[in-house]
């Protein structure tokens, strides 16, 4: 895939740590500026993917390590992840029901409930029942890269944040600053929001 654009990691914001010198206030308000700013997309993300696994498991014919090397904050989905594997390598070509039915049955009952709610996925069609298996499959996967790509990013500035904790040198803070400037032009120019447009025709829209 190409043109995706860079967004802002999901996930708690970076914690402001009690710094071992005098932290400057441009750095503690660029610091819990953006904590407020940005939203927890990395999150709503491993949901909607998970979500797009229920509704259409054939990505998995294609994509299967892809899936196994997702890198999931949330133990539950992360738990039924591995089931989902562990069925799959069962069952191959499995079905949307019968997924699910198997699911239920081991126990993941309420989350599946939650990842096929009609509401659920309002804002992400892509990943539902109605998409076509074309668009489902551009959708998720972009949905996978941009994911990796929070997840980068949230490793980024968390390592930039214990650095300036240890050392509050000049460097770091410019370092800090810079990961900080980027997610907050991100938001402001609107890069955080959603997948690059190009498909739906497909599925109807």
């Amino acid at each position: 895939m190409t043109g995706l654009r860079p967004l802002p990691s999901g996930g708690p914001p970076p914690v402001i740590a009690d710094f071992a010198g005098p932290a400057s206030g441009e750095v503690k308000r660029s610091l819990l500026a953006v904590a407020g700013a940005v939203p927890n997309l990395a999150a709503r993300r491993e949901r909607v993917i998970l979500s797009g696994v229920l509704h259409h498991p054939e990505l998995l014919q294609g994509h299967l390590e892809v899936f196994c090397n997702l890198s999931l904050a949330d133990p539950g989905l992360d738990r039924l992840r591995s089931t989902i594997i562990d069925l799959i390598a069962e069952y191959p070509g499995l079905e949307t029901g019968p997924l699910q039915r198997h699911l239920i049955d081991l126990g993941h009952g309420g989350l599946i409930d939650q990842l096929t709610a009609s509401g659920f996925l309002s804002g992400d069609w892509y990943c539902g029942p109605g998409a076509a298996f074309a668009d489902a499959q551009k959708g998720w996967l972009q949905t996978i890269q941009l994911h990796a790509r929070e997840t980068h990013l949230k490793q980024a500035i968390d390592e930039a944040t214990e650095a300036l904790a240890m050392d509050f040198s000049h460097a770091n803070e410019q370092a800090l600053m810079a990961l900080q400037k980027q997610v907050a032009e991100e938001l402001q120019n609107g890069l955080a929001l959603g997948l690059d447009s190009g498909f739906g025709e497909a599925s109807g829209r």
